[in-house]
């Protein structure tokens, strides 16, 4: 396959990512690609348009083909699955991958869209970031994608209302959740609806 080099894209929905790998070209190539989620996500939509896209674009150069989601691999371990070549693209969260890359963490911190990001330098440096891991950022579909939080039990109309309410979230938002005096649960996105109460 030849010399490699890494590659990311960023397409946010809560911090989501695609990050992956692809061999230097010099004849036709194909590229395994996976989710974090299920392909049915609302969130995948984005990916699949993506892909369909450079597929239209890459006709006899490239071809990006899904192969699924975390049935492929488990989330927690698809970017070293991702590194070790059992796939090339992956669609994911920074939240899954800040144990990798700490400053991954300022995607969900940023309230710029991603035009803004590239012409203030926080593109330039997370290009350099993500090198230093071997990958590349490419870039964002999406920006300032609030926090939400729905409750269905109990009225919240203060910061106090929250303390000792279990709030489904992911690990971006772990410190945020504690600090409000909550208590932050991860839940896997298929059972997310059916964990609640």
């Amino acid at each position: 396959m030849g010399k490699k080099f890494g590659c990311a894209l960023i397409i946010f929905m809560f911090s989501v990512a695609v990050i992956f790998t692809v061999p230097v070209m010099a004849k036709p190539v194909t590229l395994k690609a996976v989710s974090a989620w299920h392909l049915g996500y609302s969130s995948v939509e984005t990916y699949k348009w993506w892909i369909k896209a450079v597929n239209e674009k890459g006709k006899g150069r490239v071809e990006i083909n899904i192969i699924g989601g975390p049935e492929v691999t488990a989330m927690p371990e698809q970017v070293g699955a991702l590194k070790r070549g059992v796939f090339d693209i992956l669609l994911t969260a920074a939240g899954y991958y800040m144990g990798m890359i700490p400053e991954a963490e300022a995607f969900g911190l940023s309230r710029l869209s991603p035009s803004e990001e590239r012409e203030n330098g926080f593109y330039d440096f997370m290009v350099e970031i993500h090198k230093k891991h071997g990958l590349m950022y490419i870039g964002r579909s999406q920006g300032n994608v609030p926090l939400g939080v729905l409750c269905l039990k109990n009225k919240i109309t203060r910061p106090q209302d929250l303390k000792g309410l279990k709030i489904r979230t992911v690990k971006i938002y772990d410190a945020f959740v504690r600090e409000l005096g909550a208590v932050p649960v991860t839940t896997p996105v298929p059972s997310r609806n059916t964990s609640i109460p």
